[in-house]
């Protein structure tokens, strides 16, 4: 969800249902989900927390969620625009090391190897979705996630594929 949309939202909230007790009219926005991204050690806005009201009269369930911008990715400092590009180069078969070296900087050298290992423990469900929008264009390679990848590239070959899998599924990529 971009900002954009968010104000398309504001809207309209009252006419979405609360996905825990699914009654119509009780959302309301309760506050910012603000974190930090990447390089910088700034607070920045990553999304907004809907609350279903169960004050007064309100007959709402009292609990709250999260709406998480595109551009972010929940659990992770990293935004998807830096996802996309880490994968995109390990698609190309570019050793890790050396992506990490270019790509992520600032964080540790070990950083881009616990990022793998979170990507192949969550490579099954990617493979699920995308096999529902289309079969993969190649099989060359004998490691399953880079077949997983170079199928996610083929499916969204956009400039920001983790965003543009976000937004169709409306899941997080992790």
């Amino acid at each position: 969800m971009n900002k954009s949309e968010l104000n398309d939202l504001k809207g309209s909230i009252k006419q979405c249902q609360c996905p825990f007790c699914r009654r119509v009219g009780r959302l309301i926005f309760h506050g910012y989900l603000r974190g930090y991204i990447e390089n910088s050690s700034e607070r920045v806005v990553r999304g907004r927390r809907i609350f279903c009201n169960n004050r007064k009269r309100s007959k709402g369930c009292g609990r709250t969620f999260s709406l998480l911008f595109l551009r972010f990715i929940r659990g992770y400092i990293i935004g998807s625009k830096t996802v996309s590009e880490v994968i995109k180069r390990l698609a190309d078969g570019v050793v890790p090391a050396a992506v990490a070296r270019e790509v992520l900087p600032f964080f540790s050298s070990g950083y881009i190897y616990g990022f793998m290992s979170r990507l192949r423990r969550r490579q099954s469900f990617l493979r699920s979705l995308l096999l529902k929008l289309c079969q993969p264009n190649d099989n060359k390679g004998t490691d399953p996630l880079l077949q997983t990848l170079r199928h996610l590239f083929h499916v969204f070959p956009g400039d920001c594929t983790v965003s543009d899998f976000q937004s169709h599924f409306q899941v997080s990529f992790f």
